[in-house]
C-alpha cells in the first residue's frame, strides 16, 4: 500500500459536526501539518487552508488517539530504513 493511499485511509474519521458539512479531510490534514512543521498556535492558523483552528485541533488530537502519527512514522520510514538510507529513533 503506498503512503498517498494510506494516509486516506487512516484520516477518514468520524465527524460529530452540529448540523455543518464534514471538513474536507485532505484540507484538515494539510493544516494540522502546518501547524506542526510551522510551529505557529491553533489560533494563528491561516484562514486559506478553510479550516477552522478548533476543528483542525479536534482532528489532531482525534488522529493522536487513532495512533496516526505513529503509523506514518513507520510507514516513511520502512522502505528507506530498508535500504539503510534513513534511521529515526522510535517514538
Amino acid at each position: 500500500m503506498g503512503t498517498r493511499r494510506f494516509v486516506a485511509a487512516v484520516v477518514r474519521l468520524p465527524y460529530a459536526g452540529r448540523g455543518t458539512a464534514p471538513p474536507d479531510d485532505r484540507a484538515v490534514f494539510m493544516a494540522v501539518v502546518y501547524v506542526l512543521a510551522g510551529g505557529c498556535a491553533w489560533r494563528n492558523l491561516p484562514v486559506t487552508f478553510g479550516v477552522w483552528p478548533a476543528t483542525a485541533h479536534r482532528q489532531f488530537t482525534a488522529l493522536i488517539g487513532a495512533e496516526l502519527w505513529s503509523r506514518l512514522h513507520r510507514a516513511v520510514q520502512d522502505k528507506p530504513g530498508a535500504r539503510g538510507g534513513l534511521y529515526w529513533p522510535p517514538l
